[in-house]
């Protein structure tokens, strides 16, 4: 079987994979009391969804409410497709639980990077 994988898809769900991997590994720091360390890394991902609300729970942690608010203002709408929602500072009294949902919730795509592959103009051409 031959599959045909756009370039540009590919590089765009390695990017996403990365952000998702470092978003991962900063609620593995925020749970760990590695604080800053989580911080910093959030800080470098803003774009990303989970990275805002990353952020936001960091300040709540820190007792920061107006930043963690700000944050969570930014937030907009998290979830699946069918069930998206808002998520608001009074949403999750408890941060650490907070983390825990977002790490379950956090989908790091599946990517084949094993295998011969084949580049052919704008196409990853990998033989199975």
């Amino acid at each position: 079987m031959t599959i045909i994988v756009n370039r540009k898809h590919h590089h765009d769900s390695m990017v996403k994979y990365e952000s998702n991997h470092k978003c991962l590994e900063a609620i593995e720091f925020a749970l760990d009391g590695k604080w800053d360390s989580a911080h910093e890394i959030v800080q470098a991902l803003n774009e990303s969804t989970w990275a805002v609300w990353i952020h936001a729970v960091l300040h709540k942690i820190e007792g920061d409410e107006s930043n963690s608010r700000y944050w969570y203002s930014k937030l907009g709408f998290v979830g699946d497709v069918e069930e998206k929602k808002r998520v608001f500072y009074e949403s999750y009294l408890d941060s650490t639980r907070e983390l825990k949902l977002i790490k379950q919730q956090v989908n790091i795509p599946y990517t084949e990077m094993t295998g011969p592959r084949e580049k052919k103009g704008n196409y990853f051409i990998k033989n199975r």
